[in-house]
């Protein structure tokens, strides 16, 4: 095989350097720095080569199942904490409900619709999407 790798699916560069963004504090640490990992990790962070950036991944599937659930679970558990929680606006139908407001049963909305609109969304420009769709 010559030149570079193809990407296998659209976006599969990017898709991997940001996952190994994500992990690479959380594998120093847990693993150090001279780890195999954590120095395929920073190579391919910063190649970006295709490459590099499949074998750092391919490293991270062979660690026991447990530490990738952790390294995976902090990530997860950083990167929500760190996001700004946002209102929105819901408008809710249902036959049985008119009026009502959302009532939630195991995770699901109980409203045959649910629209959640972000403030500041004039109710026009909602509509228009609604019916784009």
């Amino acid at each position: 095989m010559s030149g570079e790798l193809e990407e296998r699916y659209p976006g599969e560069a990017r898709g991997l350097a940001l996952f190994l963004a994500r992990i690479a504090p959380l594998v120093r640490r847990e693993l150090g720095g001279s780890s195999m990992l954590a120095r395929a990790v920073e190579r391919a962070l910063a190649t970006r080569s295709l490459g590099h950036l499949r074998q750092a991944r391919r490293l991270f599937n062979r660690l026991p199942g447990e530490i990738r659930r952790r390294l995976v679970g902090e990530a997860l558990a950083r990167d929500t904490a760190q996001r700004t929680p946002r209102g929105c606006v819901a408008f809710v139908m249902s036959e049985e409900r008119a009026g009502a407001e959302v009532l939630f049963r195991d995770g699901q909305p109980e409203a045959d619709l649910l629209l959640l609109v972000r403030p500041g969304v004039l109710p026009s420009a909602a509509a228009r999407r609604l019916r784009e769709l």
